[in-house]
């Protein structure tokens, strides 16, 4: 979870990625305070822009499923979740 100050609570968090050791694709499992569009990421180790997209989410639980391209390299990657000046990191890795 992301805390900004001691009281306030993340507007998104990311519960599980699944797998996090995986070949062609992830969900990423994310709740959220309201409905909203919220920006999905995939970096690089070295912080190139691998993949993006945008995500009508809704009120509480929320899935997203992720299908890279069969040229993607084996690797470590960051997930990237933003959403309302808010950003929420999440490491897997390509096999």
């Amino acid at each position: 979870m992301v805390m900004v100050h001691d009281k306030e609570i993340a507007p998104i968090e990311i519960k599980s990625i699944s797998p996090t050791l995986f070949r062609d694709n992830f969900k990423v499992n994310f709740t959220s305070m309201a409905e909203g569009v919220v920006d999905f990421k995939l970096i690089s180790i070295s912080g190139n822009l691998i993949a993006s997209d945008k995500i009508q989410m809704q009120q509480g639980f929320n899935t997203y499923d992720y299908r890279t391209d069969h040229n993607l390299q084996s690797g470590i990657y960051f997930v990237i979740l933003i959403y309302d000046d808010k950003t929420i990191s999440y490491k897997v890795v390509k096999q």
